[in-house]
């Protein structure tokens, strides 16, 4: 971020510099070329002048005006050249010279600047006693000064130009630095709260966007806050009912991994994480065709009753698994007691119906007989009532 910054305000300080110097430079060279035009016009008028008030020849006054870049030639009224003889190679540049000269005959004045800027031309009408008495031309060059002045303006436009980058470059990186600096801080912040800590300061303060954003996060992590405080304590509240149970629930993947259990289920979890390979089958049924159940599934010495349902949204099977191990031990203990029972009421009731037949043939007359046949019967039916006192304790506790 601080490198696209910096490059877009290098950038934007490149095209500004860029068009300041195309400006400055237009307009200053445009104005150092009237100022060469206006001192050529001066000066051109200057030497026209001292020819018109010159008595008798003029050459030694037009060859006296000659130097710095300075050079002019004479025309008479006629427009024929009177000074300097020979002209030069210098008038034979001007292509203009002759209609420069019938304009400042006609008493205006002329002016140009030659292809390559470097020359400027000017003519003067040349005012005598008796009006205007011929015409003078005049060709100035660029100074050394002028020249000069050029260069250090095209150098020091560039100077600045390479200044402006720079400065732009370092202005983009603080400001990035410090816009990626608060972008960072708010970064961090969401990390935290992503982790679930919601009691990250977030810096408020700034009326930009970026403060703007920030306000916005912090509403959310308010939000989030509340909500998480929320959902933790629904979270507890059914970890505890679930804890409470004494039968194991279990949410399984389809691969067989436990994703979770109460402390009823995590006896059976294996050391790898994943149900019993006992349950497999009914976890597999239940996740084909949305529900199984065993009602004494064996797994390792005891039995567990298992109702599966499958969870297509979670990808998963619920599994809600009972020990039945001491109910049905019970359960057996039970029928054996009920058959044993059932059994030992039969030997009484045998020797009870004995005794009453071999009482009724005649034993009730002889004394003896009668007395040990009695006691039979009155051990027999004690032991039928400790039987029956025993199957009603029995349903008594079944009751309960």
């Amino acid at each position: 971020m601080r490198l696209w910054l910096a490059g877009a305000f290098a950038l934007v300080g490149l095209i500004t510099a860029t068009a300041v110097y195309l400006l400055v430079s237009d307009s200053s060279e445009k104005t150092i070329s009237d100022r060469a035009i206006d001192l050529a016009v001066g000066r051109t008028i200057t030497v026209a002048d001292s020819v018109g008030e010159a008595q008798g020849d003029v050459s030694d006054v037009v060859a006296g005006a000659k130097g710095g870049g300075f050079q002019a030639w004479y025309y008479n009224r006629s427009g024929a050249l009177v000074a300097p003889i020979p002209p030069g190679a210098a008038l034979a540049a001007i292509s203009s010279r002759r209609r420069a000269v019938e304009i400042a005959l006609e008493g205006r004045r002329y002016t140009e600047t030659l292809p390559g800027g470097e020359v400027s031309v000017a003519a003067a009408p040349v005012f005598g006693q008796n009006g205007i008495t011929g015409a003078l031309l005049g060709r100035s060059s660029r100074s050394q000064v002028l020249s000069s002045a050029i260069t250090r303006l095209r150098s020091d436009s560039l100077r600045a130009l390479g200044i402006a980058v720079l400065v732009g470059v370092l202005a983009g990186f603080v400001v990035a630095s410090v816009i990626a600096h608060r972008v960072k801080r708010l970064a961090s912040g969401a990390e935290e709260m992503a982790a679930g800590s919601f009691d990250v300061s977030l810096d408020t303060s700034g009326r930009d966007e970026i403060g703007d954003l920030a306000r916005a996060l912090d509403s959310m992590r308010a939000s989030l806050e509340e909500s998480f405080g929320v959902l933790t304590a629904d979270r507890d509240k059914l970890t505890a009912i679930f804890d409470g149970l004494t039968d194991a629930v279990m949410v399984v993947d389809d691969d067989g991994e436990i994703r979770f259990s109460n402390s009823a289920g995590a006896r059976l979890v294996d050391s790898d994480g994943h149900a019993p390979e006992a349950m497999v089958p009914q976890l597999r049924r239940a996740s084909a065709v949305g529900f199984s159940a065993h009602p004494a599934l064996r797994i390792g010495d005891r039995a567990y009753a298992i109702q599966a349902r499958d969870l297509p949204e979670e990808g998963a099977v619920l599994a809600v698994v009972r020990d039945r191990t001491d109910e049905m031990r019970r359960e057996f203990a039970e029928r054996d007691f009920v058959s044993n029972a059932a059994h030992e009421l039969r030997n009484p009731l045998a020797g009870i119906s004995g005794a009453i037949e071999v009482l009724q043939t005649g034993a009730k007359d002889d004394p003896e007989a009668r007395e040990h046949f009695l006691e039979r019967l009155s051990q027999d039916a004690e032991r039928m009532s400790r039987l029956t006192e025993s199957l009603l304790i029995l349903a008594r506790v079944e009751a309960l």
